[in-house]
């Protein structure tokens, strides 16, 4: 794929990229907060990344053993009265 620009705009085009790719691995540094390039505190992902392993881990204990097959079973029956 090839892109044209027309050179009226080009200087403004390496400028834009010039200033995007200069920031560098330090950019975070300059902001206002340590983790203001994050848009969720690392407390809140963790815990959510937590418990979201948790609730994995028991769904496949839980379909390892049929009992959730079972369950599903019982609500059919359930559904048909």
């Amino acid at each position: 794929m090839t892109i044209n620009i027309e050179e009226s705009a080009q200087v403004q085009y390496q400028s834009f990229g010039a200033a995007v790719f200069s920031r560098g691995p330090d950019w975070p540094k300059w902001l206002p907060s340590r983790d203001a390039d994050q848009p969720f505190p690392l407390w809140a992902v963790k815990a959510f990344n937590a418990a979201r392993d948790s609730l994995l881990s028991l769904k496949m204990r839980l379909d390892g053993s049929g009992w959730l097959s079972g369950l599903g079973d019982l609500i059919q029956i359930w559904k048909k009265r």
